[in-house]
C-alpha cells in the first residue's frame, strides 16, 4: 500500500488507491486499521488548532481591552503596554485565520478519510453474529 506523509511525522493512506473491488480482503482490514489511526492522529491535530484558536481569541480579546486602557490613561502604564495591546490583538486576529484554514483542511482529510474507511467496510463480507441473552434461553 502506498503511503503519503501528512503532517509532521504523520502517515497516512493514500486516497488514490485502486478500487475496492480490487483490493483482498486482509488488505482492506489492514487499510481501514490505517485509516483509523490516521483518523485518530488527524482528530487530535484538530483539537490543538481549537485550543490555539480559543488562546488567540482570548490574546486578542485581552489586547483589545488593553489598547482603549491604555489610551484613555485609566492606569498608568508605560507606552509598551500600548505596543504589547495592538500586538496582541493584530497577531491573535492573524493566529486565528491561519490556524482555522488548517483546521478546515484537517476536518476535510477526515472526512475524506471516514468515506473511504466506510467504503471498506461496506464492501466486507460482514457476517452478522447473534448472541443470544438469558431471556431467550428460556422456553
Amino acid at each position: 500500500m502506498s503511503q503519503i506523509l501528512f503532517g509532521p511525522g504523520t502517515v497516512a493512506p493514500r486516497l488514490d488507491e485502486p478500487d475496492v473491488e480490487d483490493q483482498s480482503e486482509s488488505d482492506a482490514h489492514q487499510e481501514i486499521a490505517d485509516l483509523e489511526d490516521a483518523i485518530e492522529e488527524l482528530s487530535e491535530s484538530a483539537e490543538r488548532c481549537r485550543k490555539i484558536i480559543r488562546a488567540s481569541k482570548l490574546a486578542a480579546g485581552l489586547g483589545g481591552v488593553l489598547v482603549p486602557i491604555t489610551m484613555a490613561g485609566f492606569l498608568a502604564l508605560p507606552p509598551l503596554a500600548l505596543i504589547a495591546g495592538i500586538s496582541a490583538v493584530v497577531g491573535g486576529i492573524a493566529l486565528i485565520g491561519s490556524t482555522r484554514s488548517t483546521l478546515d483542511e484537517l476536518t476535510a482529510s477526515i472526512r475524506d478519510f471516514e468515506a473511504r474507511r466506510d467504503a471498506l467496510i461496506d464492501h466486507l463480507s460482514l457476517r452478522t453474529v447473534r448472541i443470544a441473552t438469558e431471556r431467550e434461553d428460556r422456553p
